[in-house]
Order: C-alpha cells, then sequence, then structure tokens
C-alpha cells in the first residue's frame, strides 16, 4: 500500500532533526527547468505568479535565483504544514524512515513527487500555479502523466496494490484516473454541523497527518487494518460503515467510516474506493446526495457507473 500526502507551504531548514540517509528527488532535472523558468520572473511577476504578497514574493525570488546554492533538506524533515507537524520525527527511528521511504509519496508543484528522503531545496510552489512554460500551460500538465506513471510503477512492486489518498484535492487531482492502474482509497474528515457533513480545514489537516503517522509507526500495509485507526478519539463504527457493499468482490471493502462523539455532534471519516477505469468507467463528483453508489445519504462522492466488464 503507498499513502500521498500535499507538500506544505510552511518550511523549516534549521532544526535538529536527523535521518539515516538522504536521496535525489526523482524527477530533479524537471524541477531544475521549472526553476529555469522561475528565475526570469521579477519579484513583481512572481507576486502575481505565485498569489502571494509583496514580502514572500521577495523572498522566494531569492531563493529561486540561489536555488543550485541553497540548503537542502530531507523532504519529512523540510514540510512543516499542520499535517507535517502531527508525525512525531522525535519518536521516529531507522526503521520508520525507510518505512516511509518506501511507502510515503509527497506531491509536490516543483518536485512532483517526493519521498521522505529525499533532499529538496526551500521554494513556494503550488500545484495550481499558472505556471506556462514551454513544455505545458500549466502544472497539472506538466506532472500529471508522470506522477501518475510513477505511482503505477510503484504499486506494481508493492504486495498490496491500494493507493491511500490523504492529499487535498488540489494535489490528488494530478492523477489521471484514466491511466491509473489500481484501486484508490480516498480519506475525508467531515463534521457534522446544523444536520449538514463539513471540512473543518485545520482538524481535517491535522488527521490526515495523524493518520499518517499512525500508519508508519505501526507499519500498515493492508487497508482493512485502518478499522484499528483511533487518532483524536475516532473509532470504527461498523453499523455505520458500507464494508459489505461492493458491485464486485474486487471492492469489498468499498467504504469504511469511523466517527467519534463530540458533546452533540459528531465527526465521521469516510473512505471510499475510487474503482480503476479498467473495471468500470465512472464519473464522479463532490456531493451529498441520495442517489450514490454507498447505501448511505452522506457520501464523499458521486460515482455514476456506466458500464462494467
Amino acid at each position: 500500500m503507498l499513502l500521498i500526502l500535499s507538500s506544505a507551504k510552511t518550511l523549516v531548514f534549521d532544526d535538529d532533526f536527523t535521518v539515516p540517509e538522504t536521496t535525489q528527488p526523482i524527477y530533479q532535472e524537471d524541477a531544475n527547468f521549472l526553476v529555469d523558468s522561475l528565475q526570469l520572473f521579477s519579484s513583481k511577476q512572481l507576486e502575481k505568479v505565485l498569489g502571494v504578497s509583496e514580502s514572500l514574493a521577495n523572498l522566494n525570488y531569492q531563493r529561486f535565483q540561489s536555488f543550485d546554492k541553497s540548503q537542502k533538506q530531507a523532504s519529512i524533515l523540510a514540510y512543516r504544514g499542520d499535517v507535517f507537524k502531527q508525525l512525531e520525527l522525535k519518536k521516529f527511528k531507522h526503521k520508520d524512515y525507510l518505512f516511509a521511504q518506501d511507502h510515503l509519496k509527497i506531491i509536490s508543484g516543483l518536485y512532483g513527487i517526493l519521498r521522505p528522503l529525499d533532499k529538496i531545496s526551500p521554494y513556494r510552489l503550488e500545484m495550481n500555479t499558472r505556471l506556462k512554460t514551454q513544455k505545458a500551460d500549466n502544472l497539472y500538465q506538466f506532472w500529471t502523466k508522470k506522477v501518475t506513471q510513477k505511482l503505477n510503477d510503484d504499486l506494481e512492486k508493492h504486495k498490496t496494490k491500494v493507493l491511500l489518498n490523504l492529499a487535498s484535492d488540489q494535489y490528488s487531482r494530478i492523477i489521471d484516473l484514466k491511466q491509473f492502474n489500481y484501486p484508490i482509497l480516498k480519506v475525508s474528515f467531515k463534521e457534522m454541523k446544523n444536520g449538514k457533513l463539513k471540512t473543518i480545514g485545520i482538524t481535517a489537516k491535522k488527521s490526515r497527518g495523524l493518520m499518517t503517522n499512525w500508519i508508519i509507526q505501526n507499519k500498515i500495509d493492508d487497508p482493512s487494518e485502518l478499522k484499528d485507526y483511533s487518532g483524536l478519539g475516532y473509532h470504527y463504527d461498523e453499523s455505520l460503515s458500507n464494508e459489505k457493499a461492493s458491485l464486485d468482490k474486487l471492492f469489498a471493502n468499498s467504504s469504511i467510516l469511523i466517527a467519534r462523539g463530540l458533546s452533540g455532534s459528531f465527526k465521521v471519516t469516510f473512505l471510499f474506493l475510487a474503482i480503476p477505469p479498467k473495471y468500470f468507467n465512472f464519473r464522479a463528483s463532490s456531493s451529498f446526495k441520495n442517489d450514490v453508489l454507498f447505501p448511505y445519504p452522506e457520501s464523499i462522492i458521486t460515482i455514476t457507473v456506466s458500464s462494467a466488464i
């Protein structure tokens, strides 16, 4: 099983954490190409392209201009956003880093796809940045084929050929579902408020990080073990899950719900299986409707099955 996270905007390069070893990013040459393109922009132009403040534009102008000479850090140490802050790096042992290196992939606007021990330089480049280059009109066009193929190749080598999506929609949409060969389990953290399921941003980010930390420290490689997750008091609720609901034996355990009580409200986690097109053609949209594949109305996604083999 592989899991993916989104890269973070917050970076730290001066802490005392160390890793057993560091590796070269797989698409370092492509990252260098993007940096060459970004080096052509002035600070004022970067402010508009990156959609950042004047001070951040000036900072990243300097970062890109001195990119080759910049300090480098393993990505799992450098990223320090709300997701990555939940990783208990002080407790990580050699075997934890090695497990993460083999099972965790970080999606990045600059590097495409990173392993935790890959060395990165300071930068700011979100995946939805409208950066037009000689090779593509935007970063999605630039990275989609490469990232999709790399995930396919990596999963081919794994015993459990399932992708656990803990990335944000902005980053996970980089995967071309038509070309992706394996099941995807997507995790969304929702909170019931005023009778409606809503995503609370900071809680969702922390929960993604906590689940990632739990998977790494417990060496989870079987999706069925996700039912044992209990971060922030969550627990698997069999009565609210549709574990037995599937269109095919290949897709058993297609959805799992984990919930916890919160003084009159409750939080839920839905895991659903994005069915690979080689088995079904489907159309998906973010909505909360009753006409869904799964048998509860608060489904994360609407999937319309048009044909099956």
